[in-house]
């Protein structure tokens, strides 16, 4: 009976059991696609990261790390790849002037490899890929620059201001849209960059990651239990590596020391000997000094004594040479004169010479004169008598012209006639000149005679003076060698007494430079000592992938999408539910109106 009910009553509503049955339909179908999506994210994902070898433990050190800590670690039990790797913040400026923060990494090759976007990988240590997230293709072949904002300690750890970006990449480090935190700028890191190792300047690793030799699904609890395995004894293995590079630098820094204390030591002996030497050549050259002052006094002594027998018949020779000195200088004088009359009078001959000269040039000019105003004159009567005694307009004219040539003519006539006079008074002067230059002449020979006169007893009386010169010259060369002699032996002792006081001034700052470095070096290695001591032992930090902003998030995003499945198609369920109820109160109501009716 139900079923026959049942049955009529599908055919009754055909469209509303339809309606019900794609609803539920629907609900599962949404159920079961949101059920496999959460499974599609995270396989999609994990072969993603699997590709990039994205790192299982990510370990940090207040002191770094070498290469020989990440050789350590890569010999653990199921390591497949650790690789070392630098980062560092940094406020960056591009081309277009704006800021940010950006976190830069050394380029590996093992763990956390980039994915290139677009262009390449870079090939030289000031060239580098960037965030496709942050920058688009169009920023290649652009640089990103370190910003001058940032502080010393910060820009010191790269080799170069600016760097040339290749290509665009994507790092498993980076899987959604977080880029995490910084202390630079405004706290947010807006991005990251890849250089190579040598873009940096530093010569140690800040990280260490590790990717173990097995593959579990993502998020997976088997993987999750295989790393809570290895928790403690992997924080033991970075505890040693950190400690390992604690303990290098710790005796770096002791053998360092103890090489400069050996140093320091011999420098100081050596330092010492040489200041004990220099005292003792010191102290034997003040005894020579005194010697020589000695056996300088007395030569001085001598010397003088034969300085004041010359100086005496100096002084009787001195009286003749000056009576000499003022004949000869008489005779100079006379022979000036006479020489300066002569040059006087060789001079007055050549003006003469000159004067003769310009008085023949002015007779030709004059005769040329002449004869130039016989051709005027001859020319003036040619128009007189061309002219005649013609009246007419032209002829006015011819006439005026025939006036002015003969007043010009006239007035020519008498300058020629002025300047012939003039010739015939120089001629004159010239005559009267050579006979006083005659005169002069022979007044200048006369001199002549009487001066050479003097000379020859002039010479009688010099050489006389020039035998007691010779006496005394002799003395005079014995008292300049004598002197001469002890000039050296002062200049030596003078030479020894600078030397001696260089050589005390140079001991005594040579003494204190010694007892300043001592000091200084004794505080290096005190302070050196006291920096060693103070030396702490490295934290080191083991780092999962739960410490992964990206990783985290994915795997809430990927749940929420599990829950929306386990949610959104019981909405489908209530609908179908509340649809069936509506229609079996439908058909009861139905039943008991037949059961009236009968």
């Amino acid at each position: 009976m139900i079923w026959k009910t049942t049955i009529r009553e599908i055919k009754n509503t055909f469209g509303r059991f339809f309606a019900i049955l794609a609803i539920i339909a629907l609900g599962v179908g949404f159920f079961s696609g949101l059920k496999v999506t959460k499974q599609a994210m995270v396989e999609t994902t994990g072969q993603y990261l699997e590709d990039l070898n994205f790192f299982d433990y990510h370990i940090v050190s207040t002191m770094g790390f070498e290469q020989e800590d990440v050789e350590f670690l890569k010999g653990q039990e199921d390591v497949r790849d650790t690789e070392g790797i630098i980062t560092f913040d940094f406020l960056y400026r591009n081309e277009a002037g704006e800021e940010g923060v950006v976190k830069a990494y050394s380029i590996g090759n093992k763990v956390n490899q980039v994915k290139v976007v677009s262009g390449r990988m870079p090939e030289q240590a000031d060239e580098c890929v960037v965030d496709c997230d942050l920058f688009g293709e169009d920023a290649i072949g652009s640089t990103i620059c370190l910003s001058e904002h940032n502080e010393s300690e910060d820009a010191e750890h790269f080799v170069y201001n600016e760097y040339k970006i290749v290509g665009i990449v994507q790092s498993p480090l980076y899987i959604q849209f977080e880029r995490g935190n910084s202390k630079l700028g405004a706290g947010k890191v807006d991005g990251f960059i890849c250089i190579p190792q040598d873009g940096f300047d530093v010569d140690y690793y800040t990280d260490i990651f590790v990717k173990f030799d097995s593959y579990y699904p993502l998020y997976s609890k088997d993987y999750n239990e295989f790393l809570k395995n290895k928790k403690d004894a992997w924080e033991e293995y970075a505890a040693q590596a950190a400690d390992f590079r604690y303990q290098r630098i710790l005796a770096d820094a002791k053998a360092e020391l103890d090489d400069a204390k050996n140093e320091f030591e011999e420098e100081k002996k050596d330092g010492w000997a040489k200041l004990v030497e220099a005292k003792t050549e010191l102290d034997d050259a003040r005894e020579q000094i005194i010697d020589g002052e000695e056996k300088l006094s007395s030569a001085q002594r001598d010397l003088n004594k034969a300085k004041n027998t010359v100086a005496q018949k100096e002084e009787e020779l001195l009286d003749a040479e000056r009576e000499i000195a003022e004949k000869e200088q008489e005779i100079q004088d006379n022979e000036r004169k006479l020489d300066e009359n002569a040059s006087m009078i060789s001079k007055s001959w050549k003006d003469i010479e000159e004067g003769k000269a310009l008085l023949n040039a002015g007779r030709l000019q004059l005769e040329e004169q002449k004869q130039l105003l016989i051709a005027k004159e001859q020319e003036l009567n040619a128009l007189e008598a061309s002219l005649g005694s013609t009246v007419s307009a032209g002829d006015i004219s011819g006439g005026n012209m025939l006036a002015e040539g003969k007043a010009a003519l006239l007035a020519a006539k008498a300058q020629v006639s002025a300047y012939e006079d003039e010739l015939e008074q120089n001629a004159v002067k010239l005559e009267e000149g050579e006979r006083q230059l005659r005169g002069g002449e022979a007044q200048i020979a006369q001199g002549r005679s009487a001066i050479e006169e003097g000379k020859r007893a002039l010479d009688d009386a010099k050489k006389q003076l020039e035998d007691g010169r010779s006496e005394l010259e002799k003395a005079k060369k014995e008292i300049v060698s004598g002197q001469k002699e002890l000039n050296e032996k002062k200049s030596e002792l003078e030479d020894a007494r600078s030397e001696y006081s260089d050589g005390e001034k140079e001991y005594e700052d040579g003494l204190k430079e010694y007892e300043e470095k001592v000091a200084d070096a004794e505080k290096e290695i005190a302070d050196a000592e006291e920096e060693i001591d103070d030396l702490e032992e490295p934290d080191s930090f083991l780092l999962d992938r739960k410490t992964n902003i990206g990783y985290v998030c994915f795997e809430s995003d990927s749940s929420i999408v599990e829950g929306i499945a386990n949610i959104f198609p019981v909405f489908f369920f209530l609908v179908a539910a509340l649809v069936c109820i509506t229609t079996m109160n439908r058909m009861v109501e139905e039943q008991r109106t037949q059961i009236g009716v009968l």
